[in-house]
């Protein structure tokens, strides 16, 4: 019977083009995957290392995410496809990107029914919002405009290519179409700084929102 440690031995081989036998980085190799979907409905998964194995798990309990270890060839061929996750050193959560609804089903059927999260999903969000956080029905920061854009905008940024979007909140603006942002829902990570081609805007909001 294939369990998570002999997955991982067995994770360690690979076979080239010619037939050898070469032996994968556990260092890059995808290990486990986590997957769920946020209390918006949107599915997200992203697959973690060996390494990664023990804090991955911790973290699909705080966010109520299911985890499929990757044992076997239909396995990869699934995990191939997504994007490398990452763990939050302080709060111990983790880094779960959008995926396609199709992926995400693909998942669903290799995992089997398994059981239900005890409470909603919450991917994105590290922490409870506060109080006095505005929600994304009557959010007044979203800019219309990129000439509107300022300190405390509220815009979409991306940590690499497929590896989704989320809203980020501008705290100091640069010269040459700089921008030094934080992450919304991620506080306790450190600022980083995009250019205004590498971030997006939100659908402004109407009256009728």
């Amino acid at each position: 019977m294939t369990t998570p440690t002999t997955a991982k031995s067995e994770a360690a081989t690979e076979t080239n083009d010619d037939g050898a036998t070469a032996t994968a980085n556990p260092a890059v190799t995808p290990a486990v995957i986590l997957f769920g979907t946020d209390e918006g409905g949107k599915p997200h998964a992203s697959t973690f290392t060996h390494a990664e194995v023990e804090l991955a798990e911790r973290a699909a309990g705080l966010m109520g995410l299911r985890v499929l270890h990757i044992t076997t060839d239909e396995h990869r061929a699934v995990a191939v496809q997504l994007p490398a996750g990452r763990i939050f050193a302080q709060s111990g959560r983790g880094f779960v990107p959008f995926v396609k609804k199709a992926l995400y089903e693909r998942l669903l059927a290799l995992a089997g029914p398994g059981e239900a999260p005890p409470s909603p999903i919450q991917v994105i969000a590290s922490s409870p919002p506060s109080s006095d956080a505005p929600t994304p029905a009557s959010d007044p920061a979203r800019p219309a405009g990129w000439d509107t854009v300022k300190v405390g905008s509220l815009v979409l940024a991306s940590t690499g290519p497929q590896e989704g979007w989320f809203e980020s909140i501008v705290v100091y603006t640069k010269a040459d179409s700089l921008f030094e942002l934080r992450w919304r829902d991620w506080p306790e990570e450190a600022h980083f700084v995009r250019h205004r081609d590498a971030l997006a805007l939100l659908s402004p909001l109407g009256p009728e929102a």
